[in-house]
């Protein structure tokens, strides 16, 4: 796989746990990321969610505006993009899914990481 795959999924997860941790929703919200592959189809798919309400939008802002430019870059960046309710009726899940057919089908080593951040805190 390519550099620009890799460096794509960096940007559109940054994306979409930026406007998770934007939505309005009770303080002690979590945001749960999921990262997964399908071989089969050559995908990468990141997934964000969030205990928010409201549906994702793309927005298109003036030039002046410094914000909300976050899924339409999404958009640009993935072969399909959408979301769903939670399992437990509480916020959304969205889903990024890019083309990654040179992706490995088993990393030589394996790391796993976890990280918890409240609103206000920072982690580091």
């Amino acid at each position: 796989m390519g550099q620009e795959t890799p460096d794509n999924a960096e940007l559109v997860l940054s994306e979409l746990v930026t406007n998770a941790l934007r939505v309005p929703a009770p303080g002690d919200r979590q945001v749960g990321v999921r990262i997964s592959r399908s071989m089969a189809d050559g995908l990468l798919r990141l997934e964000v969610s969030d205990s928010g309400g409201g549906c994702p939008e793309v927005r298109e802002p003036g030039g002046d505006e410094t914000g909300g430019r976050g899924l339409l870059l999404v958009s640009a960046l993935a072969h399909r993009w959408g979301y769903g309710t939670r399992p437990a009726g509480i916020g959304k899940t969205v889903f990024a899914e890019l083309k990654a057919p040179g992706i490995v089908a088993e990393p030589e080593v394996r790391e796993v990481a976890a990280v918890m951040v409240r609103t206000g805190e920072c982690s580091g």
